[in-house]
């Protein structure tokens, strides 16, 4: 029987491999396969100017203007399903004879004969045969037909699904080209105006090296993707996707207002490129409110769509910001009014900028002063004003925004150390402010309180001012520089600065998109920039290794940064440097001393360090000693900040003096099942049953192998499954989900119970082979309860807080006596209490305060029934204070109250249980070092006692002798109390603490951030 072909329609695209003719872009996501389909303008969402015609398909609906005028190339090639093997037939316009493509002006069509006979050799049932229509290089549709062997297999398939035609016979390929089915630039650039001018590209010359078909079209987007920011109607894919331009193309979007989302104002709005489900801010975005355009500049093609976006960032002491709702705030240092709200009174929260009518679409911060870009293009300024940076024709300082002078309209501003830039819808750069070293870049020496034209007719895409240099790019690709160059930052490979722009020489022909210049210091100065191929290169000062190439060496022309990653943008700081990768990874380098670098670490480096928290960034931006970014995942439009916070400048108030006064979580994104904080450190479980510790780590208590303090939790070694870990003062203790206990840190007097008194920085097994149920820890000693419930401890013996009746040491567990049934127990610093099945409290060891609550003082190496005759649920043991939860809810507590730590309205103490005052109804009570906390039956935490460093978690440091409320409105399921700080776990399983930070004990940093945390909401 002779083969029979027909078409076979499938599910997956997959572009042909000799399709792209630029190179693949960093951006474009992985392809998938295999395929077998047809996609064009009826079929799979393919491009919507474009169909094949019958015979190949049925009839298609189509309404567009049929476009003659193209030249397309039709290949045919034998198809595996995830590429091409062989190309058995290539048409062209300007082929011979029956191979030639052709075009039916009347019947509004292109059509080819294909011959069969090509492919004697190659077509044998049942291969598929791929039909691939192409303009310039790119592909417009495709549909793939298959071999078969007789009319029989045809049997059961639907009319009009397939053509059968015998082989050796002609098959009539048939395809319609619309207009804005592709738009074809060639070497000498050109404007692209598609989607019915909604959308516009301008390429510039030498963008592309040949004639290449570029198309536009409506996307859909992938299942998932985040569109909660999205404007409606603004989503495009932008083809060839892989597509690479040798210079930034110009891309504007028109938006309709009325489908901004609700809430969201639309001076915020901005264009996205899509990756990987994610949305990443375009470089250089710009919005105009007046004519509803955004703006922005891509070396690649992908999907893109326009986003209401937030925004931040960082400067000397101080950052500002803008939320989605469009009002711009600032937070940190106010020393000259930089906050801009009509105070000099530091703020370690956002506080809303006084802005003029519209609101903001741009703010800068700079040295001491910041700018912002009203929605006419005026720019406003304030703070410092000591060199006219403000622009308003003065030198005096103002707490309030000020408009610079001359007139102008901008399409963006950047303030730099004492000086400001800004750049116009048209490309002319101004410059304001200081000019001591020429980084106005008008050629001459004196600073101006007014913009000035910066020298050489340049048209510039973006600037960036530094501390006393000035750099930008041109709309055609190329950088130049101005100012300061004692550390070559101007990149021209020398040190002479220049009152003028200076072209920077790029090695290799690069091509840049961005730059950013440091702009904080006068004695340090380098640039960072990204090329069109997505690399980052950097020069100038290096001493921290700002550079990011692996070495300490300044370079006066640009260096490749190490590690091959390809980044989106840069920013260049004072000493370091962070950049965000085109899947919105962040990473930093230079130096750290305030974890500025934001990977956990002090550590200073060479070469990039990804920043932590698992965060995916749309944007970063660093400061003097600080950086921010906005999260475009978990969630959408968050601001971070990281580094030193010494003036609030993270916009989070908890550590920026060592301590919190309020509740602040953990840095990690962990979710927790309990924490158990001590004298300096902290342990908790996460939901998943695996074992973290953050603070002191002297001794090794932290259980990571180490001791080396660590400001945010560490895994605990040994990949144990933990049910409970207890933090000791210098030692931890850990219960896995098999019922065993394990043990780390400091065993000087045998706390570890592994039967030697070596310490461990990795768990060490507790000696004895008990199955334990609870586990507890104290000051160098420890104690847990078998599932038998028995009680035994183990380490120090002092006053006889092991419970055997002696005061001797023991390094293996050694029972409690008196043959008690326990179901809990608790360690304190000295001594423990337990609660038996009927809620009897027993108590014995140190009682010099009254903490065995049996109305003496006199201490027990046995245990004593506690006074009252209360029915106990649960007790807690502290250093010299015990309080317990009665069955009725009720707290109670006993032993020393000279802060008020027993809770009852007095400082006196008491060697038998007095109530806890307030009525509250408690469901847990906790006793820390000097200070109590409970959670009341409704979530709610409470405190009490001494609140030195903020223990009592309401944001004071008054101590209190009655419960006073933890701030912050949030639902507890766990607390504990440590001796100077105390944590919880909220009911959404997220750890927070508050207190003592010195040591990293909060686990969220000291007074400065090593990892991103969320600034306090902008608005």
């Amino acid at each position: 029987m002779t083969p029979i072909i027909r078409l076979a329609v499938a599910v997956v695209v997959t572009p042909l491999a000799f399709s792209c003719t630029e190179p693949r872009s960093p951006f474009q996501p992985a392809t998938a396969g295999p395929a077998f389909e047809i996609q064009d303008g009826a079929h799979h969402s393919g491009n919507s100017h474009f169909f094949f015609l019958p015979p190949m398909v049925p009839q298609p609906k189509f309404s567009g203007t049929f476009d003659g005028a193209q030249s397309p190339t039709v290949v045919v090639c034998w198809w595996t399903g995830t590429a091409c093997a062989t190309v058995v037939g290539q048409f062209s316009t300007s082929g011979a004879g029956a191979q030639v493509v052709r075009v039916d002006a009347t019947g509004e069509a292109y059509s080819v004969n294909w011959d069969t006979k090509q492919c004697v050799t190659v077509c044998s049932a049942p291969r598929i045969f791929r039909v691939t229509v192409l303009v310039a290089g790119t592909e417009l549709g495709h549909a793939d037909v298959q071999l078969v062997t007789n009319q029989q297999e045809l049997k059961g398939v639907t009319t009009n699904e397939f053509t059968p035609l015998v082989a050796g016979r002609t098959l009539t390929i048939k395809f319609r080209i619309e207009r804005e089915a592709v738009f074809v630039v060639g070497s000498s650039g050109g404007t692209v105006t598609a989607v019915g001018g909604q959308v516009t590209l301008v390429v510039p010359p030498g963008a592309v090296a040949r004639p290449t078909g570029i198309t536009v079209s409506p996307a859909t987007l992938p299942s998932g993707t985040n569109t909660t920011a999205l404007v409606g109607g603004t989503a495009y894919d932008f083809g060839p996707t892989g597509t690479v331009f040798a210079a930034p193309v110009k891309l504007t979007i028109q938006y309709n207002p009325t489908k901004i989302p609700a809430g969201m104002a639309e001076s915020t709005v901005r264009p996205f490129t899509l990756v990987n489900g994610l949305w990443l801010l375009v470089p250089d975005s710009r919005v105009n409110t007046a004519t509803h355009l955004v703006t922005g500049t891509t070396t690649h093609f992908s999907t893109y769509g326009v986003n209401a976006s937030a925004s931040a960032s960082p400067g000397l002491r101080s950052s500002c910001g803008i939320g989605t709702s469009g009002t711009a705030v600032c937070w940190g240092d106010n020393a000259f009014g930089e906050l801009g709200n009509g105070t000099t009174t530091n703020s370690m929260t956002p506080m809303p900028v006084t802005a003029p009518p519209g609101g903001f679409t741009q703010v800068t911060v700079g040295g001491a002063h910041a700018c912002g870009l009203g929605t006419d293009g005026t720019a406003y300024c304030w703070g410092n004003n000591s060199a006219g940076q403000l622009g308003d024709g003065t030198t005096a300082n103002s707490s309030t925004p000020v408009a610079v002078q001359g007139g102008l309209a901008f399409a963006a501003v950047s303030a730099g150390g004492s000086h400001t830039c800004g750049v116009t819808a048209a490309g002319e750069a101004y410059c304001w402010g200081g000019n001591e070293h020429g980084q106005l870049g008008d050629g001459t020496p004196p600073s101006s309180s007014t913009p000035v034209a910066v020298s050489g007719g340049l048209t510039f895409a973006t600037l960036s001012t530094g501390g006393v240099h000035t750099c930008g790019v041109t709309t055609a690709g190329a950088a130049y520089c101005w100012g300061d160059n004692k550390d070559g930052e101007l990149g021209n490979g020398t040190t002479t600065g220049s009152a003028t722009p200076v072209p920077v020489p790029v090695s290799g022909g690069l091509v840049f998109q961005t730059l950013s210049a440091s702009r904080y210091d006068t004695a340090f100065g380098h640039t960072c920039g990204v090329t069109s191929a997505a690399a980052a290169y950097c020069w100038g000062e290096n001493s921290y290794g700002q550079l990011g190439n692996g070495t300490t060496t300044s370079n006066s022309t640009p260096a490749a940064v190490s590690g091959g990653l390809t980044f989106a943008a840069v920013s260049a700081g004072f000493l370091n440097t962070c950049g965000i990768t085109t899947v919105g990874a962040a990473y930093c380098w230079g130096d750290n001393n305030r974890g500025q670098l934001g990977d956990g670490t002090t550590t200073g480096s060479t070469t990039p360090e990804g920043v932590g928290g698992g965060l995916t960034f749309a944007t970063v931006r660093t400061g003097a000693g600080h950086s921010c970014g906005i999260a475009s995942a978990p969630t959408m439009n968050t601001a971070y900040c990281w580094g030193d916070n010494f003036t609030g400048q993270l916009g989070d108030p908890a550590t920026a003096t060592g301590v919190s006064l309020i509740p602040v979580a953990p840095s990690g994104g962990l979710t927790f099942a309990s924490v158990s904080a001590t004298q300096l450190h902290t342990c908790g479980v996460t939901t998943a049953n695996a074992g973290y510790c953050w603070g002191y780590n002297s001794d090794g208590q932290l259980g990571d192998g180490t001791t080396a303090n660590s400001a945010t939790p560490v895994g605990v070694s040994g990949g144990l499954t933990f049910a409970a870990v207890s933090a000791g003062f210098n030692h931890s203790c850990g219960l896995t989900t098999a019922g065993a206990v394990y043990c780390w840190g400091n065993n000087a007097i045998g706390q570890l119970g592994d039967g030697t008194t070596a310490s461990s920085s990795t768990p060490v097994s507790v000696s004895g082979g008990f199955t334990f149920e609870a586990i507890s820890t104290g000051g160098g000693y420890s104690c847990g309860l078998t599932t038998a419930s028995a009680a035994y401890c183990w380490g120090s013996n002092g006053e006889g807080r092991l419970g055997n009746g002696s005061t001797a040491n023991s390094s293996t567990p050694v029972a409690v006596s008196g043959g008690l049934t326990l179901a809990t127990v608790s360690a304190g610093a000295g001594h423990a209490c337990a609660v038996t099945p009927t809620g009897m409290a027993y108590c014995w060891g140190f009682n010099f305060t009254g903490q065995l609550g049996d109305g003496t003082t006199a201490s027990s190496s046995t245990p004593l029934a506690v006074s009252g005759g209360l029915t106990f649920a649960a007790v807690s043991a502290a250093t010299y204070h015990t309080c317990g939860l009665t069955t009725a809810n009720t707290a109670y507590c006993w032993g020393s109250n000279f802060y008020g730590e027993l809770g009852n309205g007095t400082t006196a103490n008491s060697a038998t249980p007095v109530p806890v005052s307030g009525g509250l109804s408690f469901a847990a009570v906790i006793a820390g070092g000097s200070h109590s906390c409970g959670i009341t039956s409704a979530g709610a935490a409470y405190c009490w006692g001494a609140n030195y460093n903020g223990l009592l978690g309401n944001g004071t440091t008054a101590s209190s002798s009655t419960p006073v409320a933890v701030s912050g409105g949030l639902t507890f399921a766990v607390l504990s109390a440590g001796q100077i700080h105390s944590c919880g776990v909220a009911t959404a399983g997220v750890a927070y603490c508050w207190g003592d930070n010195s040591l990293g004990e909060l686990g969220n940093g000291p007074t400065f951030r090593v990892m991103p945390v969320p600034v306090a909401t902008l608005p």
